[in-house]
């Protein structure tokens, strides 16, 4: 339950420190006196998206907090998962920034808003005036069937074994198109990938072949260099290898004299024993030489085909060939399963399609059970608030198709009056009756679902006499079990509050605030007394408030 409120600039609001008590509590006041103020700043600390206007002074940091108790609520999970600190007597903060920056805290630590809606789902209801039309939200009336029937559990089920057929049956029909996608081109990749591999890729090297390919073009040019370089070489006496030998004896005959020419007779030597080494091998490639023009037919072939395949794919080097082989044959290879694959997956979708088929038929049958006596339990108070005519027809019958909410397509329609036709809910009641049939439907629900706190902001619009007592008394009783906090204009509602606070404006020079306080029970006459018959109420308001406060 909601133990404590404190707002700090927001709005007409300076400071405003407020401590609620269980049961049925309610908040009156004059029309325009700041009600809807503390509304907005509780639908801020609950989660609701941040507005830099509503701070008042925005040089000042904005500041509302909840209290609640949550001893009796199985909430420990939900710290746990959120990595949130779990404390009996939760603290829930929000801040607004000068800036307009906004932050939440739970209990300290700094939440996302998403994780604070989700906490105050499970803490606490608020029911404005515009909440009315979800009596005609199919989903609305799908949580109310629900509540009752006690199937929100199944219906869980239900929704997350449809969300994995959903699934399921997206990537099946991705499946599918991918196959025809590939069925398609899959020839021009079978004749690709054949190519690639009859070219024998992995045993050319293109700088060889193209090395290997001007050797053996330009054979004759190398072998008449050649044989040039070995004629400079052993060309008799005028030969390198002749001068250099002799060379070596002259320098060789003065070695003795000088450490230094000994040095450079092993110098010449070394020259020597190279350029020896470098005419044996120009002797070797001569030898070697010998014209094959087979040979240069296939390397031409191998480059020509090399070339031909590199600009029809736009590749640059074999290495880049090879990888887009070996990707073929990879895609081809997985065309091989993918049907294999698809079996699997339409099995798949079968399957979770006949287990979400078998939840919803538990579903439509739970709650088609609980019809009869929903329509009762929303009748009855409703005849005895003043609509004796009142009759719903509910209907429910199953549909084959896999809808969110069930296989079930539900009409939810009443008629008011003896006689008439029934009809959707916004269309056939009048304000009033929307109000009384809006109340039960928050009974149903808050009976049903265990939520601590309810807050019912002007439900009673619309009513008045005998209607609004029936009213006092039905909040009164929804209070034994529950926080609950009406915000009401009747004094009818307001006197049957345990406690009743009261909105108050005023002004002191250039400045307006608004304020909220427990009254005694001297005040609530006087308020009470005030509601009946406006300012300055006589004495007979005063003994009727009195009357009905008693």
């Amino acid at each position: 339950m909601l133990t404590q409120l404190t707002i700090v600039n927001y709005a007409l609001i300076d400071q405003l420190d407020l401590k609620l008590s269980s049961g049925f509590s309610t908040i009156t006041g004059e029309t325009g006196a700041g009600k809807s103020i503390i509304l907005g700043a509780l639908g801020l600390v609950l989660g609701q998206r941040a507005d830099w206007s509503v701070v008042q002074d925005q040089e000042k940091k904005c500041i509302i907090e909840a209290h609640f108790d949550i001893s009796n609520l199985t909430l420990a999970p939900f710290f746990e998962q959120h990595d949130l600190e779990f404390d009996p007597h939760t603290i829930i903060r929000r801040e607004i920034l000068p800036g307009g920056k906004s932050r939440a805290f739970v209990n300290d630590s700094p939440v996302h808003l998403g994780t604070l809606n989700l906490l105050s789902e499970q803490l606490i209801d608020v029911h404005s005036q515009q909440d009315n039309r979800n009596l005609n939200e199919l989903e609305y009336q799908y949580d109310l069937l629900d509540a009752w029937a006690g199937t929100g559990a199944l219906r869980t089920a239900y929704q997350k074994q449809r969300n994995l057929w959903t699934q399921a049956k997206k990537e099946l029909d991705l499946a599918k198109t991918q196959l025809k996608t590939w069925e398609t081109e899959r020839d021009y990749a079978q004749f690709v990938y054949q190519e690639l591999t009859e070219a024998q890729l992995d045993l050319l090297d293109l700088h060889e072949l193209e090395a290997k390919q001007k050797q053996l073009t330009h054979l004759d040019t190398i072998r008449e260099h050649l044989t040039t370089g070995l004629h400079i070489l052993h060309q008799e006496e005028s030969g390198l290898m002749n001068q250099l030998l002799q060379l070596k004896i002259n320098v060789g005959k003065i070695a003795g004299y000088h450490q230094d020419y000994e040095t450079l007779e092993q110098r010449i030597a070394s020259v020597y024993v190279e350029l020896q080494d470098c005419a044996n091998e120009l002797e070797l490639k001569n030898d070697q030489l010998e014209q094959d023009p087979a040979a240069l037919l296939q390397v031409n072939a191998q480059l020509e085909l090399i070339y031909l395949l590199q600009r029809k794919h736009q590749l640059n080097t074999i290495t880049e060939l090879i990888g887009l082989r070996d990707r073929l044959s990879d895609e081809l290879l997985q065309n091989e399963s993918a049907t294999e694959h698809l079996a699997q997956l339409e099995k798949q979708v079968a399957d979770y399609h006949e287990k979400a088929v078998e939840i919803a038929a538990d579903l439509h049958r739970i709650r088609k059970a609980a019809l009869p006596h929903l329509t009762a339990a929303m009748e009855t108070p409703l005849k005895k608030l003043g609509m004796p005519d009142v009759q719903f027809a509910i209907e429910l019958t199953l549909e084959t198709e896999l809808l969110p909410l069930g296989t079930d397509k539900l009409r939810f329609e009443l008629a008011v009056n003896k006689g008439t036709q029934p009809g959707l809910i916004g269309k056939v009641a009048s304000g009033g009756e929307k109000s009384r049939i809006m109340l039960v439907v928050k009974s149903i629900l808050a009976a049903h679902t265990a939520l601590p706190t309810l807050i019912l902001d002007e439900i009673d619009t619309g009513v008045s006499g005998e209607v609004a007592t029936k009213m006092a008394e039905m909040m009164a009783e929804m209070g034994k079990n529950r926080q609950l906090i009406a915000i009401t204009h009747l004094p009818q509602i307001a006197a049957k509050g345990a406690n009743q606070y009261k909105v108050s404006k005023s002004s002191e020079g250039q400045k307006t605030t608004t304020s909220l306080r427990l009254l005694s029970h001297a005040e609530r006459i006087a308020e009470l007394a005030e509601m009946i018959s406006g300012k300055n109420p006589n004495e007979s308001a005063l003994s009727h408030a009195a009357h009905l406060l008693n």
